[in-house]
C-alpha cells in the first residue's frame, strides 16, 4: 500500500509537471529521514513534491525548470528574461530565443515584432521600386512624381527626384552662360576672340561671326569690311560722285569746295551779283559772281560779262546818224536813244540833215502857194508850205495863184445892179442865171482853167440873194 501510494504520487508528479503534491501524514509515510534511508524518489525536471510530516509540517521536493520552460511560462520567445523559476528561485536567462532574420525584426519584452520600411525609409521620392520592406515583404508601389527641372533619378540616385546640371562640353557650347537645364546657368563656357562674338554666327553660346552685307551697312560703293575679317564689294559711283566724296566712307557723294568765282566761271558768269548755279556736284549753290563798275553794265549775251557801252557820239557815228534821237541797240545790247545833234534845216528821219528850205523847194517845184508833198534834195518825202495868194487870188491845185476871185467870177466885172446886169432892181437875167445855174455854190472852171467852188450869193447884190 505504501509503495503504491508513492507511485501514484510520483506518477501524478510526472503528469502534472510543475505542481505540488501533498501526501497526508496519515498515510503513514516515513519521515524524510526514514524515506531517504528506505527509498529513493525521482522527480521529473520542474516537478515538485511536498510531503506532510507527522509533526504537521510539510516538506517539499522540487526539481528546477529549464530555461526554455521558464521562458515559455513567461511567454518569452526572444530576448533575455529575469524572473523567479518554478522553485521560487530568482533566475536571469540571457536569451529566450531569436526573432526571424528580417532586417526590421526586433524583440520587445520577449515578443518579436517587425515595422516594414516605406519609400521614405529608403529616401525614395519617385518611381516604383522593387525592394524589400525589411519584414519579408516588398515595396512595389509608387513613391511619387517629380516637378520642375527634376526628374526621377535625374540627380544620379535611383527613385530620387533630382537634376544633374549639364556642362558646356555636353552642350557643345564654348561661350557665354547657357542654361544648366536645372533652372540655373553655367558659370561660363568661355569667351570669343578676334572677329568672333558669342552667338555671332547665329548659334547661341557658340563663337562665330556673320558677315555684314552692303545693304545691312547701307553702303553703295567701295570695299568696306564685312566685320568678320573680310571685305565687301559694294559697287562704284557715277561721276561727278566719288566713293566717300560726300564725307561718308563707302557712300557715293560729292563735295565741291570751289570758290564762287570758279563756279561762276564754269557758267561764264563774270557779273550778275548773287545767282543760283549748280556746283560741280550738281548741287544748287548761291554764289556771288560780282558786279560791274559804272559805266559798265552786266550783259547776258552771249555770256554774262561787264560791257562798256558806246557813247552817244560813237553810236550816232556807227549808225550814220547826224541829227535827231534815233532808237538804236548799243554794243551792250541796250536799247538807247542817243542825241545825234541838230540841223540848220530839217532833220530827215532823225538821221540826215537836208539843206533845202521849204521856200527853196517851193521855188524849185514851181509852187507859189499851198501845201505840197515832195521829195526834197535828200530824196526824203516832205510836206512843204508855199504860202497864199495876194489880191484875193485863189491858190490853184497846181500851186499857182489865179487872179479871178469868186466875186469877179460871179459878177464878171460888175455888180448885179450895174455893168453886166444893167439894172438896179431885180437881178438881171445874166446874174440871175449865174446864181440859179450854180445854186449859189457852183463848181466852175475859172479863168485859169481849174475847177473851183464859188459862192455867188454874197456877190450878186440881188435882194434876198439869188
Amino acid at each position: 500500500m505504501r509503495i503504491l501510494a508513492i507511485c501514484v504520487i510520483l506518477l501524478a508528479s510526472e503528469v502534472l509537471g510543475d505542481s505540488t503534491i501533498v501526501v497526508p501524514s496519515k498515510v503513514g509515510m516515513p519521515t524524510p529521514t526514514q524515506a531517504a534511508s528506505t527509498m529513493s524518489v525521482r522527480l521529473g525536471q520542474g516537478s515538485r513534491m511536498c510531503v506532510g510530516m507527522a509533526d504537521g509540517s510539510t516538506t517539499c521536493l522540487c526539481t528546477p525548470e529549464t530555461n526554455a520552460q521558464m521562458c515559455a511560462r513567461y511567454g518569452y520567445v526572444c530576448g533575455g528574461l529575469s524572473g523567479t523559476d518554478n522553485c521560487g528561485a530568482g533566475r536571469s536567462i540571457g536569451s529566450c530565443g531569436t526573432c526571424p532574420a528580417y532586417t526590421n525584426e526586433s524583440c520587445n519584452s520577449g515578443v518579436c515584432s517587425c515595422s516594414p520600411w516605406n519609400c521614405s525609409s529608403y529616401g525614395y521620392s519617385c518611381g516604383t521600386p522593387y525592394v524589400g520592406d525589411g519584414c519579408g515583404g516588398t515595396i512595389n508601389y509608387s513613391c511619387g512624381t517629380c516637378s520642375g527641372y527634376n526628374s526621377c533619378g535625374g540627380g544620379g540616385s535611383s527613385y530620387v527626384c533630382g537634376c544633374t546640371p549639364t556642362t558646356c562640353g555636353a552642350l557643345g557650347d564654348n561661350c557665354g552662360n547657357p542654361p544648366d537645364n536645372c533652372g540655373g546657368s553655367l558659370s561660363s563656357c568661355g569667351t570669343c576672340s578676334g572677329y568672333n562674338t558669342c552667338g555671332g554666327g547665329g548659334s547661341p553660346y557658340h563663337c562665330g561671326c556673320t558677315p555684314a552685307t552692303c545693304g545691312s551697312l547701307g553702303d553703295n560703293c567701295g570695299n568696306p569690311s564685312d566685320g568678320c575679317g573680310g571685305t565687301l564689294s559694294c559697287g562704284t559711283c557715277t561721276s561727278p560722285q566719288t566713293c566717300g566724296g560726300g564725307g561718308t566712307p563707302s557712300h557715293c557723294g560729292c563735295t565741291d569746295t570751289s570758290p564762287d568765282y570758279i563756279i561762276c566761271g564754269n557758267y561764264s558768269y563774270y557779273c550778275g551779283g548773287i545767282v543760283t548755279l549748280n556746283d560741280s556736284c550738281g548741287v544748287p549753290r548761291s554764289v556771288n559772281c560780282g558786279t560791274c563798275t559804272s559805266p559798265d553794265v552786266c550783259v547776258s549775251t552771249p555770256f554774262h560779262y561787264c560791257c562798256t557801252p558806246y557813247s552817244d557820239s560813237t553810236l550816232c557815228s556807227n549808225g550814220g546818224y547826224v541829227c535827231g534821237t534815233p532808237t538804236v541797240t548799243d554794243n551792250c545790247g541796250q536799247v538807247r536813244t542817243p542825241s545825234c545833234g541838230s540841223c540848220a534845216g530839217p532833220c530827215e528821219n532823225t538821221s540826215h540833215c537836208c539843206g533845202y528850205t521849204d521856200a527853196q523847194l517851193c521855188t524849185n517845184n514851181g509852187f507859189s502857194c499851198g501845201d505840197h508833198v515832195v521829195n526834197d534834195n535828200c530824196g526824203v518825202s516832205r510836206t512843204i508850205r508855199c504860202g497864199g495868194c495876194s489880191g484875193g487870188g485863189v491858190c490853184e491845185p497846181n500851186g499857182t495863184c489865179c487872179s479871178q476871185s469868186d466875186s469877179n467870177f460871179c459878177t464878171e466885172g460888175g455888180g448885179c445892179g450895174t455893168g453886166g446886169c444893167g439894172l438896179t432892181g431885180p437881178c438881171t437875167s445874166k446874174c440871175s442865171s449865174r446864181c440859179t445855174s450854180y445854186g449859189g455854190n457852183p463848181v466852175v472852171t475859172d479863168s485859169c482853167g481849174f475847177p473851183r467852188i464859188v459862192n455867188c450869193q454874197s456877190y450878186c447884190g440881188c435882194p434876198g440873194g439869188c
